[in-house]
């Protein structure tokens, strides 16, 4: 895995053999029924449990301090265990009456290749028990992972690639975030704050999964690095290697897309999802590249939007974000300026400041102080809506700046007062500060 940090490939060891999916496996047992389908043993050659015992929850004091061998998705069964024809069942279900899909659906004619596609997925026992897991215990991370193989299949297809390609991406699309099933599953849960050191569990899922498949010769290698490479970028903002433009495969590019595509289907945004997603393309076009997002108007055009109205509260919202904005991008560009030394964090920052302010031009988008009292006097509900959507995707844009350069730069807020970072750990912490919005002040 060459350019994943110590530190992500140490965390995605240690989540493989942490005990979190060794409690998931053993709770469900207790209602559903597991058993072994091999003998299991302890790393040092020790029998634990033999072929043919149920697998609840009662062993899990017996197996927690011991690596499990072999592991425990090619050494367990399940009842009605997921199949790819299940799968493609579930896939025509959404095409079928999932509202978000309807639009897609009536305008685009192959949706039996999806189906036909779907059907031919690699799908091994042990990666069918994990998913069957999955289906179990975290239907929602299923359903993602569905949007973001029918998104995925769609863009193959756009971007003419052969069906054996289209399988091999909808393999790697299917299983892209088995990782997470590694991970304590209450860090997910809604309304939980992730913590730093949470950030770092989560960034390390797709090494995780990378790493999994691995030890399966029939998942080759343009599967496992599509999975490795789901949340790279092509500007170098993603994770966990940061690499730039076409060092990203293809197919780890089509599923960074499908990712973000999917994730506005499952945020029941119905109201101005089509919108938002409109403006969360714009915005990125810079780390996605043009050549895709050019097909995905079909998940977002034709779509119905409901307009708010127009109140004091709206417009008097709407321009003080707008405000937000405008202040954070002019401290930064004072910072920068001011910086005694030649900082790589501070050329970092100014990087991606620079393209946030290109991107958001590009978007039509000028949070120029001046243009508020406009603003507080627009009385056009699809302009304010407009405006709305694109400052809080910018917000958030800011929002994961902050992110990356705490996962690259952890002890940036360590800094004395007398350091040259000082400064722009001083702009860091003052933007994390204003950009901290609460969800009640977002569309």
């Amino acid at each position: 895995m060459d350019g994943v940090s110590d530190e992500a490939a140490t965390e995605a060891a240690i989540q493989i053999a942490s005990s979190n999916y060794l409690k998931t496996l053993t709770e469900l047992g207790d209602s559903r029924s597991l058993i072994t389908t091999q003998d299991i043993y302890s790393s040092t050659g020790l029998k634990l449990i033999k072929k043919g015992v149920r697998f609840n929850s009662k062993l899990y004091d017996q197996l927690v301090h011991h690596k499990l061998i072999p592991d425990l998705d090619q050494s367990l069964g399940i009842e009605n265990p997921i199949t790819t024809e299940e799968l493609a069942e579930q896939l025509n279900n959404l095409l079928a009456y999932d509202a978000r899909l309807l639009a897609f659906k009536a305008n685009f004619s192959q949706t039996d290749v999806l189906v036909r596609v779907l059907k031919q997925v690699q799908l091994n026992p042990a990666m069918a028990f994990k998913l069957t897991v999955m289906r179990e215990v975290r239907p929602r991370l299923l359903q993602h992972s569905l949007y973001v193989t029918i998104v995925s299949i769609y863009i193959g297809i756009r971007a003419n690639l052969l069906e054996e390609e289209l399988i091999g991406l909808a393999t790697a699309a299917l299983l892209h975030d088995i990782g997470i099933m590694h991970m304590d599953h209450r860090l997910l849960d809604d309304g939980h704050v992730l913590t730093e050191q949470e950030w770092n569990h989560l960034y390390a899922h797709p090494v995780t999964a990378y790493l999994i498949l691995k030890e399966f010769p029939e998942y080759e290698a343009n599967i496992t690095n599509a999975i490795l490479e789901h949340h790279e970028r092509l500007d170098g903002s993603g994770y966990p290697r940061g690499l730039r433009g076409n060092r990203i495969g293809r197919m780890g590019q089509i599923i960074a897309l499908a990712v973000i595509v999917s994730s506005r289907f499952e945020q029941n945004d119905e109201n101005h999802g089509g919108l938002r997603l409109e403006t969360i393309l714009k915005l990125n076009s810079r780390r996605y590249g043009h050549e895709y997002i050019g097909y995905l108007d079909i998940f977002y055009k034709d779509q119905d939007i409901q307009l708010p109205s127009i109140t004091p509260e709206l417009q008097e919202l709407t321009a003080e974000r707008i405000r937000t904005i405008a202040m954070v991008l002019q401290s930064w560009a004072e910072t920068y300026l001011a910086l005694r030394d030649s900082q790589p964090v501070g050329h970092f920052i100014n990087e991606r400041i620079s393209n946030l302010e290109v991107a958001v031009f590009d978007a039509g988008f000028d949070p120029n102080p001046e243009n508020t009292m406009l603003l507080e006097a627009e009385n056009d509900p699809r302009f304010l809506l407009e405006m709305r959507v694109l400052s809080d995707e910018t917000f958030w844009q800011i929002r994961e700046v902050l992110k990356e350069i705490h996962r690259r730069w952890p002890l940036l807020d360590h800094e004395d007062k007398t350091s040259a970072l000082r400064p722009i750990a001083d702009w860091v912490s003052e933007t994390r500060a204003l950009t901290a919005f609460s969800d009640q002040n977002t569309l």
